[in-house]
């Protein structure tokens, strides 16, 4: 698959591209202020317990993946997918950047690993999957959506005990090709083992198909994780 997400730019982190506003990342102490967001906007959301997620019975999930485990977990009523070690589902695929599935490695975490999140949504971030190659990003791609519908996209995580080690993506989804931006996988505001969600408010291509590339930083270390996702339609 040809990437159509091709414009790196190294803008701050944030709300859609404006020759008026200057990008800024967005920190959120409550998933429900984040509802009214503008298309475009990539959110840093906490967590620490299954109170705090922005997911239930009541809300319609496209997709709600749990990466690299082969356990269903139910979360507020939601039923997240065991992928275990699968990298193509329905309606779903991962890959590696450049596209190549089989460069798609499934990892746990220690067992002796501390976790400040309490609730069912803990499991979500015990198993994970990156790119086999240190050199190289990770890309989702998710089909089946409504065209020109508004949806967010919530991808889970859980804070590090390597805060020296960088993990910062240039990130490109599809239905912006134009408005790339930095987003920092590791970030220092966040406690190791505390939980925290980025979040991408987007309207659905005309394809019904979002691609999302996070693309690794020159001179960067560590690569991008993927712990959990799901993809909310308002």
């Amino acid at each position: 698959m040809q990437n159509p997400c091709s414009s790196p730019a190294k803008n701050a982190k944030f709300h859609r591209r404006s020759s008026l506003f200057p990008l800024a990342v967005i920190f959120l102490g409550s998933w429900a202020v984040a509802s009214a967001l503008m298309a475009g906007t990539w959110e840093q959301i906490p967590w620490t317990g299954d109170a705090d997620l922005p997911v239930s019975s009541g809300k319609k999930f496209t997709h709600s993946l749990n990466f690299g485990s082969k356990t269903p977990v139910k979360v507020n009523g939601v039923l997240f997918e065991g992928t275990a070690a699968s990298v193509t589902g329905n309606n779903w695929e991962l890959s590696s950047i450049p596209s190549e599935t089989k460069n798609v490695w499934v990892v746990s975490l220690p067992v002796d690993q501390k976790y400040q999140i309490t609730g069912a949504g803990k499991s979500l971030v015990e198993n994970m999957v990156t790119s086999r190659n240190k050199a190289e990003g990770l890309r989702v791609e998710l089909s089946g959506l409504e065209p020109s519908r508004n949806y967010r996209l919530f991808f889970f995580n859980i804070g590090s005990d390597y805060k020296s080690t960088k993990r910062v993506s240039t990130v490109t989804a599809s239905d912006e090709p134009d408005n790339a931006q930095p987003l920092d996988l590791n970030p220092k505001n966040v406690d190791a083992g505390s939980g925290y969600l980025w979040a991408y408010s987007y309207k659905a291509p005309k394809s019904g198909t979002l691609v999302v590339d996070f693309a690794q930083e020159d001179g960067d270390v560590s690569r991008p994780r993927f712990f959990a996702l799901a993809n909310l339609a308002e």
